[in-house]
């Protein structure tokens, strides 16, 4: 866990039976991780990652089958929700999509008039590189080269 809170939060959802989460281990090293969520129906990925040193594998995907074929074994979900974000194995799998954005409640003030213009500016800008990277065929490179550089910053 990453601190109190979210240990705290992470507990009171095991108590009433709505976390599922997964290990997956290869030669006695974890290799990757899942931490879910279910209730009314819905599973949902709350956080997933693996080790970089088990990339080759697939780890990712591999979890992924084995979670599914958890779900249906023991109280299968309605829908299948992959969380936030962009990847690869979320276009192969997924059947249909949905967006979701943040809500900004500010006050008629020219900062926060200011602010928002940036905002919308730096996601305007944002989204016409997300547009070139796609149309040039480096969806996949430049989201992997952001990952390891994120993971690097962290070491």
């Amino acid at each position: 866990m990453n601190d109190e809170v979210e240990l705290r939060q992470m507990s009171i959802l095991a108590q009433h039976g709505f976390l599922r989460s997964y290990l997956w281990w290869i030669e006695g090293r974890p290799a990757g991780f899942a931490i879910c969520t279910q209730h009314r129906g819905c599973f949902r990925y709350e956080e997933i990652a693996h080790s970089q040193e088990f990339a080759q594998f697939s780890p990712g995907r591999v979890m992924l089958q084995q979670i599914v074929e958890d779900l249906y074994r023991d109280n299968p979900p309605c829908t299948f929700d992959f969380g936030g974000g962009d990847a690869e194995y979320k276009r192969q799998f997924a059947n249909s999509e949905s967006r979701s954005g943040s809500v900004w409640l500010v006050p008629r003030t020219w900062r926060a008039g200011l602010s928002l213009s940036y905002l919308k500016a730096c996601r305007r800008v944002r989204r016409a590189a997300r547009t070139v990277i796609r149309a040039c065929g480096l969806a996949t490179a430049a989201r992997q080269w952001i990952r390891r550089s994120a993971q690097e910053a962290k070491s």
